[in-house]
């Protein structure tokens, strides 16, 4: 089992948001939510039955079958080579997605599966003292609470605001 979709997109909204109200220098856009959205749901791009596997098929499946689930996607090296690769490009969108990226891989980090750090050169999953099971009542819990999280960011930080007033998603063609 991999941890629910909407648990990864609301652990990153949470982060997301946090990361806006405490460090007054990233917006909350709408450019900067699209790339948070798309950096939580990127690494399960391994599995045709995840929310965007099941929408990229014609990707998901030959990823899978080379590299299996929670396997090079889910590497710290491959982010790690992502935001290399992105950093000499300043985006709200590119920020997201790195973030996004990285939450996910948290997420998953603290699920009992755990997942392998250092792919494909090492298949060593670290295993946290804490752990959930994914789908389970935990998994709920953490949603409840990021989506809570989420709420009082965005309400006391007024982030809205930046949602409303920011680049409208159009930035992200016409930048």
């Amino acid at each position: 089992m991999q941890m629910r979709y909407d648990t990864h997109l609301a652990t990153t909204i949470a982060a997301g948001s946090g990361i806006c109200f405490f460090q007054q220098d990233t917006s909350f856009t709408t450019v900067y939510i699209t790339g948070l959205i798309a950096g939580s749901l990127l690494p399960d791009i391994d599995e045709p039955s995840s929310f965007l596997g099941r929408r990229l098929t014609f990707i998901s499946r030959p990823v899978k079958r080379i590299f299996g689930h929670r396997g090079i996607t889910h590497s710290v090296l491959t982010w790690m080579i992502l935001a290399y690769l992105l950093s000499p490009f300043e985006h709200p969108f590119l920020t997201g997605l790195l973030i996004g990226y990285a939450v996910h891989l948290a997420g998953d980090l603290f699920s009992s599966r755990s997942i392998p750090l250092f792919a494909p050169f090492s298949s060593f999953r670290l295993k946290m003292p804490v752990t959930y099971k994914t789908s389970g009542l935990a998994e709920n819990i953490i949603l409840f609470i990021s989506v809570v999280i989420s709420i009082v960011f965005i309400q006391q930080g007024e982030l809205i605001v930046d949602i409303l007033q920011g680049p409208g998603i159009q930035t992200l063609i016409f930048p």
